[in-house]
């Protein structure tokens, strides 16, 4: 239902994008939103830096865990945050997101980006701080998804991707989940002009309880509320750091997310 999103195509592209050879300019961006501090009290971007030295052959859910759980706790981006770090990927990543035709050198096109961002960051932060129990729904869906597909780790980012993508209909155990279910409520409540297809399809998937509105036992959200600004700051050491590693671990992030999405 989402497969034709914008946004969850942006999520995806973008990483694919960082998953190959990437412009120097593109590899200084994303450096200077790894090392600012701005997009470090709300993003935790230091924590990805265990997933590059991991190697291509390790699992990365328990990194992907520890990266979401700091960004769970920290306060949100304001949306000058939102925006710095947007135009800087936009502006430093140019060449590379062209060669996906992505023109994003205009400044009409930027500010739409931008605005489209700031719109569903809140959703999207909320979505994948969710908890079932104890654990992150993304852990919990990605460890679902790696028991159907194998380990999940940066060397098998595209297959992977390209599995899910060529899916007609994503399997019960992983769309039909209690985290899938608040998900929607989310989805739901932030996107309403979506809901009607989403109650339709996933209504016939998962049954009309799942598209009830009520939030499912054991799910809560892990987000903090705390204002803007109020984290104190992470320095991260970049230089020994594979941003291309950064950015395949971020498909697969997105992976889960449109499955919980689904």
């Amino acid at each position: 239902m989402f497969k034709s999103s914008s946004l969850l195509s942006l999520t995806f592209v973008a990483g694919l994008v960082a998953a190959q050879s990437l412009s120097d300019s593109c590899q200084s961006a994303l450096s200077g939103i790894v090392t600012n501090a701005d997009t470090a009290n709300c993003l935790n971007p230091s924590a990805l830096i265990s997933i590059a030295l991991n190697g291509g052959n390790t699992s990365v859910i328990q990194p992907i865990d520890t990266w979401l759980t700091g960004l769970c706790a920290q306060a949100p981006c304001t949306n000058a945050t939102l925006e710095a770090t947007t135009r800087s990927i936009l502006s430093g990543c140019s060449t590379d997101l062209g060669s996906f035709g992505l023109n994003v050198n205009d400044d009409s096109t930027a500010s739409s980006v931008v605005a489209t961002v700031q719109q569903y960051y809140p959703t999207v932060r909320r979505v994948v701080c969710l908890k079932d129990s104890d654990k992150l729904c993304v852990t919990e869906t990605l460890t679902t998804v790696e028991s159907l597909v194998g380990p999940l780790t940066l060397n098998n980012v595209p297959s992977i991707f390209g599995t899910i993508m060529s899916q007609t209909q994503v399997p019960t155990n992983i769309s039909c989940t209690s985290c899938a279910k608040e998900a929607f409520n989310i989805i739901k409540q932030d996107v309403p002009s979506a809901a009607d297809a989403i109650n339709r399809d996933l209504g016939a998937q998962c049954g009309a309880a799942f598209v009830d509105g009520n939030t499912p036992s054991g799910i809560s959200q892990s987000a903090s509320t705390a204002s803007p600004g109020t984290n104190a700051a992470n320095n991260g050491a970049l230089s020994i750091v594979s941003i291309s590693s950064i950015g395949a671990s971020l498909t697969m992030l997105g992976s889960a997310a449109f499955a919980l999405l689904m």
